[in-house]
């Protein structure tokens, strides 16, 4: 009776010491990597991730099945003051002593993404992950998810019509040196830059002062054709003696107003809608475009604003 006795303690010695080996060469750390090369400005993702970064966490979390990470994960905590400006972090905390680290990194050029969800374990989780083998499985699912659900946001985002109508408004008087031309929808930015970067040559050359920031005057907008007035303000009438750069006065005055929001893709959108919105007014001026948000080369696409003006009598 001894000896058994004996046995079974030296077999459950040994399977306790080879079980203690077999979580201690359990590897320390673990990660899942996934890149992608996106179509748009990656300032438009990181935006959206700074704006949403802990909400879209949770709502994927609660779409997909996810039942450890449901369980073991007890807070989220965003990581904003530890980052540069191309790194955003989500610290996911766990209760079972290790924590999990969200991190995406955008580049640029190209324009591409990576997401990286990386932890450190102790032996006490080590114990854990053993007895879940599904956790790791459902981390780079996650990743995956996570990625899908960042792309999908974009792309509704540039894709979606985006407007506030504003009603009427009030203009002041401007004098404005402009070139004119023709496009279609397809190539009218690019059109419009050369416009306004010829106009500033010319005033440059000719000491005319810019008070104001370039604007857009729309003398025809048409389904297939547009007319418009590559404009820069100015102080008073000049005289330009040329032959296609002129100096013209809008007299200001009650206007209809729409804020268009985003790229120029929908903008013939927000022109119908406040064509639209006339109804028995009459329009006495032709159309005009401002910019009233910032926009340097690197800021976000989605956040332009462009002021559209229909002035009336």
């Amino acid at each position: 009776m001894i000896d058994l006795l004996k046995t079974l303690l030296g077999f459950l010695f040994f399977s306790l010491l080879f079980g203690v080996l077999i979580v201690k060469h359990q590897p320390n750390a673990y990660e899942v990597s996934l890149h992608k090369e996106v179509p748009y400005p990656v300032i438009s993702y990181s935006n959206e991730l700074n704006k949403n970064l802990t909400r879209t966490y949770r709502e994927l979390r609660n779409q997909i099945q996810l039942p450890l990470l449901k369980d073991w994960i007890v807070t989220e905590i965003p990581r904003n003051d530890e980052l540069k400006s191309d790194n955003i972090s989500l610290l996911l905390n766990t209760d079972k002593y290790f924590s999990i680290d969200e991190r995406w990194i955008f580049s640029n050029p190209p324009t591409t993404i990576e997401l990286n969800y990386s932890y450190q374990v102790d032996f006490l989780s080590k114990m854990y992950l053993l007895f879940n083998p599904n956790f790791f499985r459902e981390i780079k699912t996650l990743c995956l998810h996570r990625m899908a659900q960042l792309e999908k946001s974009i792309e509704d985002q540039y894709q979606q019509h985006r407007y506030r109508y504003v009603g009427e408004v009030e203009q002041p008087p401007t004098y404005y040196i402009m070139i004119e031309g023709e496009s279609n929808w397809d190539n009218l930015t690019s059109k419009i830059h050369q416009g306004h970067q010829e106009v500033l040559l010319f005033m440059k050359n000719k000491n005319i002062p810019v008070t104001k920031l370039p604007f857009i005057v729309y003398p025809s907008i048409r389904e297939d054709l547009i007319r418009w007035r590559a404009a820069v303000p100015t102080d008073q009438y000049y005289q330009t003696l040329d032959d296609k750069i002129k100096c013209r006065r809008y007299k200001g005055g009650k206007n209809l107003a729409l804020i268009h929001k985003g790229t120029p893709t929908h903008l013939n959108k927000s022109w119908e809608v406040l064509m639209d919105s006339l109804d028995n007014k009459t329009q006495s001026y032709p159309a005009i475009q401002y910019n009233i948000a910032k926009q340097p080369t690197e800021d976000d696409p989605l956040d332009r604003e462009n002021l559209l003006l229909i002035p009336i009598n």
